[in-house]
C-alpha cells in the first residue's frame, strides 16, 4: 500500500466528497486535498476512474514518503 495526495479544483459537495470516504479531506480557498492510502495500480486507476466519472478536475497527484501518510 502506498500513501497519495490528490489536488482536485474547488470545493467538494459532501455527496462528492462520499465518493472518496477512504481519504483525508482538507479544504483550502481554491481545491479539495485529499490523502490516503491505495494499494496498487489497480487502485490508482479507479481512482483516477472516480475522479473523472464525477466530472472532477485533477489538479495534482502524488505519491508521498511512508513518513507523509494521511
Amino acid at each position: 500500500m502506498s500513501c497519495y495526495e490528490l489536488r482536485l479544483r474547488g470545493a467538494l459537495g459532501p455527496a462528492t466528497l462520499g465518493a472518496f470516504e477512504e481519504f483525508a479531506v482538507v479544504d483550502r480557498p481554491s481545491e479539495t486535498v485529499l490523502r490516503g492510502e491505495v494499494d496498487d495500480r489497480e487502485g490508482v486507476s479507479e481512482l483516477l476512474g472516480r475522479i473523472q466519472d464525477l466530472g472532477l478536475e485533477l489538479l495534482g497527484m502524488r505519491r508521498l514518503p511512508p513518513d507523509q501518510g494521511p
